[in-house]
């Protein structure tokens, strides 16, 4: 399947189990549902990234989350946005400075949502009369797609982990959309 198909048939999904209403958890839901659909690139990132957890307490010989996320973070992120999700690899950046504790991780991730993207989202909210703009909509899509990242995780390192937004900011540059989006991720207790 085509890249963009792929992007349009995940907006659509999207859309359509959620309307993008937050109450009831309907969009988290929406990307529950994403993840059980892409069940066999999830079964393999979760694979993946166990054995980088495991390979990577052995050699550094400690099992802080922050210090894994610092050192491997930016391709943890960029595969489960591009494999899991449909978000373009290259077009993904991410850092992930130094974490303020052991449990506590930073991150750091930029998306540039090309112009066939954005017409994609326009295009899909016109079909199922949604009035908001594409922009909006677009920043919603990243970070709960970033968000959900979070249950897997936590089933990996085995303790409850979840990312809180910090920042977003979105620049309009010609016919491209660039998202800058900050968060933490932490244990959750």
């Amino acid at each position: 399947m085509a890249k963009k198909e792929k992007f349009r048939n995940f907006i659509t999904r999207i859309l359509e189990s959620s309307k993008l209403k937050i109450e009831a958890g309907s969009i988290q839901k929406a990307f529950q549902e994403e993840i059980y659909i892409n069940a066999e690139e999830v079964h393999k990132y979760i694979k993946n990234m166990e054995q980088m957890w495991e390979s990577w307490k052995k050699l550094s010989q400690i099992d802080f989350i922050s210090r894994f996320l610092e050192e491997l973070g930016p391709p943890i992120f960029a595969s489960w946005l591009s494999e899991v999700f449909p978000f373009d690899f290259e077009q993904i950046r991410a850092q992930c400075p130094k974490g303020p504790s052991s449990e506590d991780a930073l991150l750091e991730i930029l998306y540039d949502f090309d112009k066939d993207e954005l017409r994609i989202i326009k295009d899909v909210l016109i079909a199922h009369w949604i009035n908001e703009p594409e922009a909006q909509v677009a920043q919603t899509l990243f970070i709960e797609a970033v968000k959900s990242i979070s249950e897997i995780f936590s089933k990996i390192i085995k303790h409850p982990w979840k990312i809180f937004t910090s920042n977003v900011n979105l620049t309009k540059e010609g016919n491209n959309l660039k998202i800058h989006y900050s968060a933490a991720g932490r244990v959750v207790k």
